[in-house]
């Protein structure tokens, strides 16, 4: 089980993911032996992946063009279950070809 963990409490910069990862990274290092730990990128080969529920995003629906998954940016709970997370977060929409 993951530590109940709040943005007031990680090394946060916002639109810094990779950093952001790397330091919930270091945070989880201590409970290592308890779970497997992983860390994936999404992207695709112009390096822009839509994601919705993301406070930086504009929009009223929360999408946004961004590159992390273990989201300090989501506006869902966090931390938040896989399903619930891609369910929110990758929706299934007519977007241009670019953006897949």
């Amino acid at each position: 089980m993951l530590p109940d963990f709040s943005d007031k409490k990680l090394i946060y910069t916002s639109c810094y993911c990779e950093e952001n990862i790397y330091h919930l990274c270091k945070e989880l290092d201590v409970i290592k032996n308890e779970i497997d730990i992983y860390v994936c990128f999404i992207s695709n080969e112009n390096l822009t992946v839509p994601l919705w529920k993301q406070r930086a995003s504009k929009y009223s629906d929360g999408m946004i063009i961004w590159i992390n998954v273990y989201d300090l940016d989501t506006t869902l709970s966090f931390p938040c279950d896989f399903s619930t997370y891609t369910q929110e977060s990758f929706k299934v929409l007519n977007i241009p070809q670019y953006y897949r």
